[in-house]
């Protein structure tokens, strides 16, 4: 195994990482075990995960993206737990329609051995002849995995919607998994004993003022009976449909960390997709892995297919200490939808003329026209900036493919700012878009890499941009802007 001492520590700018690397440091990670898996790689993300949102409010604050008040700040936690007990309630309402759901093709058992392709619907594309997979659909697009050799399978977050392949809805397997963790918890929390250092390393959390919550002993044991009771379906399904290969869009969740329990298991590769931010930005689920047993983690991948040598380098810094490691288990393959944007048949497939001569004509007045890529709530400091530049700027707006049901009502809300498109913006290909803007915006996301494939500058208005793209700002191929002034005027000094 490896220690902290054989990396270069100091050059680490994520405060997140340089703290799971004192834990690493400090205490025998990897020999905690629960009934004896090792559940390291599980509270390393949650703890790093846990502290990255802390930061990014924090960074927030700093660089005048938003400042809540009390009042704000208490309002917003009824509305959490609010949701919360919505979420609750329709649980089984959700967990027994999943059964039910007949809106997709029935594929039949496999009589070949078959590679099996696991994402998620947020990730579709529409085009006229079906959603569009940015990950599955592309790589079959691009060559790098035959059509015949490969089935799908997705959990579906935002209901039925016609594929362009078909696939198999997996989408229960994921209710089932946290319904017998609810139930089975009170049981296993009065019989399951953890490793005592685990429960010090809760102590060193708090004193350092750090989310510690994934380290309780209800929430390790959830977690273990999730991925167990996940990984027991997921078995099923490698035998049903005979995979002999399993590629799943980014390993990091607690799906992706059964079902690579489920391939070492069933001794099968599981190859990780590269779904956005990774080694190149020192991401906690690629980069830095300091304590590691010499046969690996079983919820970790045993392939990586990355974006650039940048992530795979980083990769590879601490894959190649272990005894599993070979040359070929970490592969550069590019952005899979930007590869085929590239293409005459993206042309094709993606026939929205129409709707991109509709934005031309909103923005034929303006000198520039932006486009926001958002993960979630618009920041003030865009909002600020999009009411300061009514004559000379338009703005896209785009959001997640998880926020667009909600576009009427986000719609509303901002009815107001006249220079601003969303409907398009959320629903047309990123890439389309990109090639009749003039910069793509964003408070931290990996949109800076689609954008960069096109060409188009990025500039962020996050202050984690700065430790997490801090090669790329200070090259230039990126820019930083903390208020509103700032972000206009880097918008103004761009060639249209």
């Amino acid at each position: 195994m490896r220690t902290s001492l054989a990396l270069n520590f100091l050059n680490i700018q994520n405060q997140e990482l340089k703290n799971i690397l004192k834990l690493e440091e400090n205490f025998n990670v990897d020999e905690w075990k629960i009934l004896g898996l090792r559940i390291w790689p599980y509270i390393r993300i949650s703890l790093s995960t846990a502290w990255v949102n802390k930061l990014n409010t924090i960074n927030a604050e700093k660089t005048f993206l938003y400042k809540k008040s009390k009042y704000q700040s208490r309002l917003a936690s009824i509305v959490r737990k609010v949701n919360s007990l919505k979420f609750y309630f329709s649980f089984l309402i959700r967990f027994a329609s999943a059964f039910n759901n007949s809106s997709y093709p029935v594929i039949s058992s496999s009589t070949k051995l078959t590679t099996g392709i696991f994402g998620f619907d947020v990730d579709r594309v529409h085009t006229d002849k079906g959603y569009y997979n940015r990950y599955s659909d592309s790589l079959i697009e691009t060559g790098i995995i035959e059509e015949d050799k490969c089935i799908h399978f997705e959990r579906c977050l935002l209901g039925s919607r016609t594929p362009f392949r078909p696939f198999v809805d997996i989408t229960h397997y994921y209710w089932l998994s946290a319904l017998l963790g609810w139930v089975l918890v009170p049981i296993f929390v009065l019989t399951v004993r953890l490793n005592p250092e685990i429960s010090n390393a809760y102590a060193w959390c708090v004193s350092n003022s750090l989310d510690g919550s994934a380290l309780k002993t209800r929430n390790i044991i959830f977690t273990y009976l999730t991925l167990r009771v996940q990984r027991e379906l997921y078995k099923h399904l490698i035998s049903k449909y005979r995979l002999n290969k399993v590629i799943k869009v980014g390993w990091y969740d607690v799906d992706g960390m059964a079902l690579a329990w489920a391939c070492n298991r069933a001794g099968i590769p599981f190859v990780d997709i590269q779904h956005g931010m990774a080694g190149a930005n020192n991401h906690r689920a690629y980069s830095c892995w300091s304590k590691i047993p010499l046969a690996g983690y079983e919820l970790l991948p045993s392939d990586y297919w990355c974006w650039s040598k940048v992530d795979a380098d980083s990769i590879i810094d601490w894959y190649i200490y272990l005894n599993t490691y070979k040359s070929d288990k970490v592969r550069i393959i590019g952005i899979p939808f930007a590869n085929y944007a590239l293409t005459t048949s993206f042309n094709e497939l993606f026939s929205c003329d129409e709707e991109i001569n509709f934005l031309l004509s909103l923005t034929q007045k303006y000198r520039h026209t932006v486009i926001v890529s958002l993960a979630e709530e618009i920041p003030q400091i865009i909002i600020e900036a999009i009411k300061g530049s009514h004559l000379d700027i338009f703005w896209l707006i785009r959001y997640h493919p998880t926020l667009i049901s909600k576009l009427d009502k986000i719609k509303s809300e901002i009815a107001s700012l006249n220079n601003t498109e969303i409907y398009h913006s959320s629903t047309l290909p990123l890439y389309a878009l990109l090639k009749i803007c003039s910069c793509n915006i964003t408070e931290w996301s990996a949109t800076f890499f689609d954008a960069s494939a096109m060409k188009v500058p990025t500039i962020f208005v996050s202050g984690m941009a700065l430790t997490s793209f801090p090669e790329f700002l200070s090259s230039g191929e990126a820019l930083f802007a903390d208020s509103p002034v700032s972000l206009l005027s880097a918008i103004r000094n761009l060639p249209q």
